[in-house]
């Protein structure tokens, strides 16, 4: 069965696997040409569905063209860059792969701070430095209600400004789509008006983390809490916990290792996926690294990997899954709390921890930034400030001890008693009588 329509497309009909099957050769609205074939019960099915494969790649064409003249609205532009990043293919991994962000993150700042504004429906060609000025100030002012409570009777409103960090990332996705438009443009991009905010960053203390014996107590109290056993999870938080400490590993990148990451006979771990994101990826392409590892680290992956296949988590749940981040962080503040320490620490802390203790050991700072994956050395650097404080507090104890100790030495030879401010002056006579 094999027909010919005489109209416009030339349609050919033939049966397929048993359904029909309608075929053209078609011009497209920008000159192109393409094959395009559909399937119905019927030639007028088949023929219908045809057509509307064609009008939907017309349709991408046309909104291409208007995507290029800059004729479609920021808000059109942006949720195609979301699309964009959530469809980002990693040809080494063979799998979807998110560079930057999530996009469920992305697609909840575009609802919050983007689609209420008004310069969401402007045309990309139409938007201005002065358009920008205004969204950024608009941007500085939104608050969002922190109360979850639905119930209006008892809804009391909480409002607060969003971080810096959350209005950064709706910048960076505005940014991005006018900077694409106007990158083969004569015209300059006006995305200089929309720059970032600020962003305050506190420098670690001595609170954030755990210092000097506190490491030793902690570990101690792990492998206590290890041999107790005394719920399911307690020995795999334990020699979790006690790898963190002893590696500066973020939490999630020890929630996503597996057997296959441990090599036996290099002693090394190979940190490449992190449990934290559901597509594996790690923070940043340096956190992608080859850890040796201590006999002490070494003991525990090996009894971890005992009988365990090569894709299984070395730290897993009971179902053999991802473990949970949050039940991490209360079974490490219940632990620490009872092991003496008062600190309101969390799973991440023991990576501060790690890094913090082995800068007041002395280990060069570059070396301490490779082992904890990070691409600057001034991120490792705010480690160092918890450490200079202690410190600075040593040298202070150490010079009152000096100086006393050389008060009281001045006070045996010289037989002076330091008299008080505000007291009567007296004549103090030295070894060998000469008059003071």
């Amino acid at each position: 069965m094999a027909k010919k329509e005489k109209n416009e497309l030339e349609i050919r009909y033939d049966i397929h696997k048993g359904r029909i099957r309608a075929r053209t050769t078609v011009i497209y609205i920008d000159g192109t040409r393409g094959r395009q074939e559909a399937y119905g019960n019927t030639q007028a099915a088949a023929k219908r569905e045809l057509k509307a494969k064609i009008e939907k790649v017309n349709a991408e064409i046309r909104y291409g063209e208007q995507k290029m003249n800059g004729e479609i609205t920021l808000e059109q532009a942006v949720l195609d860059k979301i699309q964009e990043r959530k469809n980002a293919y990693d040809r080494e991994k063979g799998r979807e792969r998110i560079r930057d962000t999530t996009s469920n993150r992305d697609m909840d700042v575009y609802h919050s701070l983007l689609e209420p504004h008004e310069i969401a429906r402007k045309q990309i060609n139409q938007i201005f430095p002065r358009d920008l000025e205004n969204y950024r100030k608009w941007l500085e002012n939104a608050q969002y209600d922190r109360c979850q409570i639905k119930d209006p009777a008892k809804h009391i409103p909480n409002l607060q400004h969003y971080s810096a960090s959350t209005l950064n990332r709706m910048i960076r996705l505005v940014v991005g789509v006018l900077d694409d438009f106007y990158r083969y443009s004569e015209h300059k991009s006006p995305s200089e008006a929309l720059y970032p905010f600020r962003q305050a960053v506190q420098n670690k203390t001595e609170a954030d983390f755990l210092i000097a014996d506190e490491v030793s107590t902690s570990l101690a109290y792990f492998a206590e809490k290890r041999n107790e056993s005394k719920y399911p999870l307690d020995e795999i938080y334990a020699d979790m916990f006690s790898v963190a400490l002893m590696l500066a590993c973020r939490p999630g990148e020890l929630r996503g290792l597996k057997k296959r990451d441990w090599d036996v006979k290099k002693r090394n771990l190979h940190i490449c996926r992190t449990g934290a994101y559901r597509d594996g990826r790690t923070k940043t392409e340096e956190s992608q690294r080859i850890l040796p590892v201590t006999d002490s680290v070494a003991q525990i992956l090996e009894r971890r990997c005992k009988n365990l296949k090569a894709d299984g988590y070395i730290f897993p749940n009971t179902k053999n899954e991802v473990i949970s981040e949050s039940n991490a962080n209360k079974k490490l503040q219940r632990w620490l709390k009872e092991a003496g320490i008062t600190k309101n620490l969390h799973f991440h802390s023991l990576r501060g921890s790690s890094g913090t203790y082995m800068l007041e050991k002395d280990v060069p700072l570059e070396v301490v930034s490779s082992i904890m994956g990070h691409s600057k050395t001034e991120t490792t650097r705010k480690y160092y400030v918890a450490v200079s404080e202690r410190r600075k507090r040593e040298v202070v104890e150490r010079m009152e001890a000096f100086f006393s100790d050389g008060i009281k030495d001045a006070e045996k030879i010289l037989r002076i008693p330091f008299v008080e401010m505000g007291r009567e002056k007296k004549t103090l006579i030295a070894e060998g009588g000469t008059a003071l």
